[in-house]
């Protein structure tokens, strides 16, 4: 009778409405506990994303994520992962979808950290499973391009949420938590850690431990993920990039391939975001030590000629049928500096106070618009 009654209550918009606030004030509750995994088993995910904080019911957020990421993979498949795009019934934009997805995947460490092992497990199946050519496995990349997109938004978010979703009430220690489980989590910081393997044959024991003896290849990459995981740190705290960490960040360029520090920076989006705004940010957050823009316009430029490399070898299959430019590290760096060295000077240059609008009959003048 009661559970009869209960299957009522779920169909209808405004009692589950009820039920899932009485769950958020009354957690302790069994009969609402059970109220609203009913309701989550019931596709319901993005009302109850909506009124409450799913990552105080770790059953619910599983549900929920499941869901939205097959919404979200669909939509890409579809070829409607664009903006805009609506769900199946059409009544959600993917927008609305994906917001409500990182605010709560991000509302805790540990759902941030699940969000990504899922995001990375899936990325990691599909990339590493043989499939034929043909429209489905298509589909199935243009999914996984979404999924890989998403986890970058999602650890974009965790080391700079914006002002307008409680940046500015977090104190400097709280901000700071975030940044660091972030990094941990991060391929950046877990590569350093699967390039130490205690059974390898490369591990002597000296006085009763069992240490490595890394290769200077191993040690210059160490230095370029440890640089690349400083200069997310110091950017998402308000940092800007000094002479050393530009050196770091460059320092396997002195002692091999060039290559690689673009492959790197283009596998973390955010750490490019901070090097442009290194350069191109007006106001105090602009860096004005030539040295120091100079080696970040560098690795910028790197970073694109790594992207112009993938997008060629994803096409073709092959890098040697890319097209030869004369030096175009050199070319894409003086250009980025350039436009750098504008952007101050018009900073510099104009400055309008504005003290009142012209009307349509007024002739504007130097302040006035």
């Amino acid at each position: 009778m009661l559970r009869a009654f209960l299957e009522e209550m779920f169909e209808s918009n405004r009692w589950r409405k009820l039920l899932i606030d009485l769950s958020a004030t009354h957690k302790d509750s069994a009969l609402l506990m059970y109220c609203l995994q009913k309701i989550s088993k019931r596709g319901h995910h993005r009302e109850i994303a909506k009124r409450i904080n799913q990552s105080d019911y770790f059953g619910v957020f599983n549900s929920m994520l499941a869901a939205e990421l097959t919404v979200v993979g669909k939509l890409a498949v579809g070829g409607n992962g664009e903006s805009g795009a609506k769900s199946d019934d059409g009544s959600t934009g993917i927008d609305s979808i994906l917001a409500d997805l990182k605010r709560t995947c991000s509302s805790t460490s540990y759902t941030y950290l699940y969000a990504i092992e899922v995001l990375n497990d899936l990325v990691h199946k599909v990339k590493t499973k043989k499939m034929p050519d043909g429209p489905k496995t298509a589909g199935l990349l243009r999914a996984v391009r979404k999924w890989d997109r998403l986890r970058e938004e999602l650890e974009d978010l965790m080391m700079n949420p914006p002002a307008a979703g409680g940046a500015s009430k977090l104190n400097p220690l709280a901000r700071k938590r975030r940044v660091d489980v972030a990094l941990n989590v991060s391929d950046l910081y877990q590569r350093q850690r699967r390039r130490l393997d205690p059974t390898s044959d490369a591990y002597t024991s000296g006085d009763g431990s069992r240490f490595r003896r890394k290769s200077p290849n191993d040690l210059l990459r160490d230095t370029l993920d440890t640089a690349v995981v400083s200069l997310l740190k110091n950017h998402s705290l308000g940092i800007q990039v000094d002479k050393q960490l530009a050196d770091d960040l460059l320092k396997v360029a002195y002692g091999g391939s060039s290559d690689i520090i673009g492959d790197v920076l283009i596998a973390n989006p955010s750490a490019i975001k901070a090097l442009l705004e290194n350069l191109f940010r007006p106001g105090s957050k602009r860096n004005r030590n030539l040295e120091v823009k100079q080696k970040c316009a560098r690795l910028i430029a790197l970073a694109v000629l790594a992207s112009e490399r993938s997008v060629k070898v994803a096409s073709s299959g092959d890098e040697s049928s890319s097209e030869k430019r004369d030096d175009p590290e050199d070319q894409l760096r003086k250009a980025l500096e350039k436009g750098s060295q504008v952007c101050e000077q018009v900073e510099n240059m104009v400055t309008f106070t504005v003290t009142e609008s012209a009307s349509d009959k007024d002739t504007a003048s130097p302040g006035r618009y």
